[in-house]
């Protein structure tokens, strides 16, 4: 069994090793507090379900994940474009069609955010 302390990097074996983590406290009956680093989750696991990632996996990891982002919101920002192109393009804009906004109305409203965080 590998020797763990805070601040390893680590993944759990029962989820694939999807999720990657840092150790943030090892509790006394076993039970590990994991914080996520390319997820926002906090979760618990035992020793025994934990498998260090090493440096390389986890620059690989990071480097795949930044990837997969910028591709997201290119589809995004793509999409928002192709919609404001339509719009400008429309000599008579029906209003009842929801699907379509107008750029004014979008790009003036600020947006609300709810965040809720614990400092790990």
């Amino acid at each position: 069994m590998e020797d763990f302390k805070v601040g390893d990097i680590v993944a759990r074996k029962s989820y694939n090793y999807d999720v990657i983590f840092k150790i943030t406290r090892i509790n006394s009956n076993g039970i590990i507090d994991l914080a996520g680093l390319t997820v926002r989750i906090l979760a618990d696991s035992p020793k025994f379900d934990l498998k260090k990632i090493s440096k390389d996996e986890l620059d690989r990891r990071l480097k795949s994940e930044e990837q997969s982002r910028r591709e997201r919101l290119s589809r995004c920002y793509t999409n928002i474009n192709k919609k404001f192109n339509y719009m400008s393009n429309q000599t008579s804009f029906n209003n009842d069609n929801p699907n379509i906004f107008k750029r004014d109305a979008v790009l003036k409203k600020p947006g609300i955010i709810l965040h809720i965080d614990r400092r790990c």
